[in-house]
């Protein structure tokens, strides 16, 4: 079954928190820190929350899709007029 708004929501929220634990964490813990240290450690959790959100978009596009193809065809319904047939060639009167 496929997940609600809401609760991917909540999952895309808690995994971004963690990242940002992680760099505060490493952030706290590294004695010497340069700017390009900085930004690689940024770059990093970027690529990873990136990769993460694109993950859950496509497979809840894949979910909605499946989903919509799995319905049965509706009975019952009116037959509706799909345009003029085209039938055998009329010629054209004249010469």
């Amino acid at each position: 079954m496929a997940k609600t708004k809401a609760e991917r929501k909540a999952e895309l929220m808690a995994a971004m928190e963690q990242e940002i634990d992680r760099l505060l964490e490493w952030e706290s813990q590294a004695a010497q820190v340069t700017m390009t240290d900085i930004e690689d450690q940024v770059l990093g959790m970027r690529r990873r929350v990136s990769e993460l959100v694109a993950s859950d978009l496509a497979q809840a596009r894949v979910e909605r899709v499946e989903a919509s193809a799995a319905r049965p065809p509706a009975r019952g319904t009116r037959l509706h007029r799909k345009g003029k047939k085209s039938g055998p060639a009329r010629r054209a009167s004249g010469s």
